[in-house]
């Protein structure tokens, strides 16, 4: 499903600010193509970065022009240096990206989910709840559950498509590439 990607994007949250993630987000990437096997392997293809926040300390985007707006995450110990540490209420609001051209892109990212965290844990979201809501919502967890199944859902406003693995990939209080 073709899915709008000029809505406002948040780290950690849906964009109505529900189901917030309760752990620690670290380098956030979106590539302007997909990514092989032999990419993600190596972590290859950092010259077509779109947009790359550390969130060593901060929440500026280091390879494109989409600073932002930390909305109570702090930064403790990380995957590589620090990481966004969020509580469950907090988020970064990344504004809108732009993907217009580029209808295959790559979002990836170290996730830690914290030890008790059930229901939705959002890693990246520009739209709110619903299959069929405009845009992608990126988490972890099936709706009331703490199953660790990874869930990549996208809608136009009246069609939406799902992806989801299998129950258990995400273990907690681990990181997760």
């Amino acid at each position: 499903t073709d899915f709008m990607t000029s809505n406002s994007t948040t780290a950690g949250a849906f964009l109505n600010n529900s189901f917030n993630m309760n752990g620690r987000i670290d380098e956030v990437k979106i590539h302007d193509r997909i990514l092989s096997q032999s990419d993600l392997d190596e972590l290859a293809g950092e010259h077509d970065l779109r947009h790359h926040w550390k969130l060593d300390g901060d929440v500026a985007d280091t390879a494109g022009d989409n600073d932002g707006t930390n909305n109570g995450v702090t930064f403790e110990s990380g995957k590589i240096g620090l990481a966004g540490a969020f509580d469950g209420a907090s988020s970064v609001d990344l504004g809108p990206l732009d993907l217009s051209d580029s209808s295959n892109f790559t979002l990836t990212s170290w996730i830690w989910v914290s030890s008790g965290s059930t229901n939705i844990q959002t890693i990246f979201a520009n739209a709110n709840g619903g299959f069929s809501t405009d845009g992608f919502r990126f988490y972890v967890n099936t709706f009331n559950t703490a199953n660790g199944r990874i869930h990549l859902e996208t809608g136009n406003g009246t069609d939406g498509n799902a992806a989801a693995s299998t129950t258990g990939i995400v273990a907690l209080d681990t990181w997760h590439h």
